[in-house]
């Protein structure tokens, strides 16, 4: 298996969405927020080095398997889509919320 060498980005819904949460966890404690995004840096690397091993995103499933996920300290769900040329971080939710809830979310 070779390395991934996509370019990497990150949708405005996936920074807004990080952000809220940051801001959340800083409320109780600004140590445990920088400890939050040093690692999940970490962990979008690990992403970013072989994307496609990781599960199809059933409620957004397609011929194509473009959109996958994986999840980061039990309770967040980072949503990604895997093409040839691009690994693009399309959300970070709340990983334990209503399935129809997901499904919503691709139409916007």
């Amino acid at each position: 298996m070779e390395k991934s060498n996509r370019e990497v980005i990150f949708s405005r819904f996936f920074r807004i969405t990080l952000l809220s949460i940051l801001h959340y966890i800083a409320e109780e404690s600004s140590q445990n927020a920088e400890k939050f995004s040093v690692d999940l840096q970490t962990f979008l690397e690990e992403i970013g080095k072989y994307p496609d091993i990781y599960k199809e995103f059933n409620p957004w499933a397609s011929k194509s398997k473009l959109y996958r996920y994986r999840i980061f300290k039990k309770n967040y769900l980072v949503i990604f889509k895997v093409t040839k040329l691009k690994l693009l971080f399309v959300r970070i939710e709340y990983a334990k919320r209503n399935p129809d809830y997901y499904k919503s979310l691709k139409k916007k």
